[in-house]
């Protein structure tokens, strides 16, 4: 099943913002002169450019990410410096049993699966069996392998190992993978939704790694915040152990009716309709950061809705927009850095949901969950004005045409057994 155009937009808005390189490298973008003096030209590389006879270009070192797209339901950033995955983008499918392709599909299993490298890497920049052995680490798959149980291809692409990190075993075998679950559970049941004739509904998540800082130390002028983390393999190729673990899901209203009128079968390149984008449109949503601890299994009062985070503030660590077809992105069309912040108002709706759900929720009241000394779900900062902030956007915004994937929803709020 191909994707939708809204993806190749997403993708490739990722690639240019991330310096994804699949072949990244150069066309020049020039900015007005009228513009600010301290704004830059942006730049993008082809491989087109590399083949010219342009020497400066020829001479550029090849940049640390790549993109690879195993298949139609998943794409992976891979950062050859940490040796994890920048993120990992997926759809997931087949998870209803009402889906007519299905008995087409190959059936899954995890039976003869073997973690494999990406030999399309060089051997020091990929990730490596042999760095796991005896570390103490599980290779903990960011798209999970049970994402794709319909398809035994794509359950096979999953086992590569530019999808995984390293995850402690009590974190990766216990909330982490209620998380999962939780989130196969909000596909089958929105999947499950749809009909030949009705609106159905689709689940992408992104998931990747973070490292926060963890200590904090007093100076002179103000604070400095320090990073600790360990390192598996030997040097000087090392897999970077991450201290956090992000999740974005986005559950997507997508109008396939006129699509399927239209067309003679899906996918048929001879059809008019094919050549039509399909009306996409936000549900659900909610970003998740989980530390990669094992002190989190011994915390009684274990909920994912202690683990929600703002948009936003995941964006700020990460350096990423998520799916910037579905909330917009960021231009400075004044070039000015006036220090103001104008953010698609998606964003700034998004994350007023988010602490909608947070200041309602009496799990994560008075308590802070993380481990990291930058706190992304800390409740210490709900001032008496963000809370006016909040309900001020949101009463401004009604109706609103999505919600919180938390929002009257008991499988975030009740106690994980992990």
């Amino acid at each position: 099943m191909p994707l939708p155009g809204w993806f190749t937009h997403a993708a490739s808005f990722c690639a240019g913002a991330t310096a994804v390189a699949a072949g990244v490298l150069l066309n020049t973008k020039a900015t007005a002169d009228s513009e600010s003096d301290h704004a830059s030209s942006q730049i993008s590389i082809t491989e087109d450019d590399r083949r010219k006879n342009d020497e400066p270009m020829q001479m550029l070192p090849t940049l640390p990410m790549r993109l690879f797209r195993p298949n139609n339901n998943l794409v992976i950033a891979f950062d050859t410096r940490t040796k994890n995955p920048l993120f990992v983008m997926e759809r997931l499918v087949g998870q209803s049993s009402n889906r007519s392709d299905q008995e087409t599909a190959v059936a899954a299993s995890r039976k003869n699966k073997r973690f494999h490298e990406e030999s399309a890497l060089l051997p020091y920049h990929r990730s490596r069996n042999s760095q796991y052995r005896n570390s103490g680490y599980d290779r903990g798959h960011l798209a999970p392998a049970a994402d794709f149980s319909s398809n035994d291809k794509e359950m096979n692409d999953t086992f590569v190992l530019t999808n995984i990190s390293p995850q402690l075993p009590r974190f990766n075998r216990g909330i982490w993978l209620r998380m999962e679950e939780f989130v196969r559970k909000v596909a089958q049941k929105e999947e499950g939704g749809g009909g030949p004739t009705t609106n159905c509904c689709e689940t992408w998540a992104i998931t990747g790694p973070l490292w926060l800082p963890n200590s904090v130390a007093k100076t002179d002028s103000g604070e400095s915040f320090r990073y600790s983390y360990e390192g598996i393999g030997r040097p000087p190729s090392l897999v970077s152990v991450p201290t956090h673990f992000y999740k974005v899901v986005v559950v997507l209203e997508k109008n396939t009716k006129s699509y399927r009128q239209s067309s003679t079968a899906v996918g048929d390149a001879s059809s008019s309709s094919s050549n039509k984008s399909e009306a996409v449109v936000l549900k659900k949503f909610a970003a998740f950061v989980l530390p990669n601890s094992e002190s989190v299994e011994e915390n009684n009062d274990i909920r994912l809705v202690n683990y929600i985070v703002r948009l936003t503030d995941l964006e700020a660590v990460t350096g990423l927009e998520f799916f910037p077809a579905l909330f917009g992105v960021y231009v400075n069309n004044s070039g000015i850095n006036n220090g103001t912040s104008d953010l698609p108002l998606q964003k700034d709706i998004a994350d007023a949901l988010t602490d909608d759900v947070r200041f309602h929720s009496c799990s994560v009241e008075g308590r802070d969950t993380s481990s990291a000394v930058i706190s992304l779900s800390s409740s210490g900062e709900w001032s008496k004005g963000r809370k006016r902030r909040v309900k001020k956007i949101l009463r401004e915004n009604t109706p609103i045409p999505f919600e919180h994937l938390c929002r009257k929803n008991d499988a975030c709020f009740k106690l994980l057994r992990v």
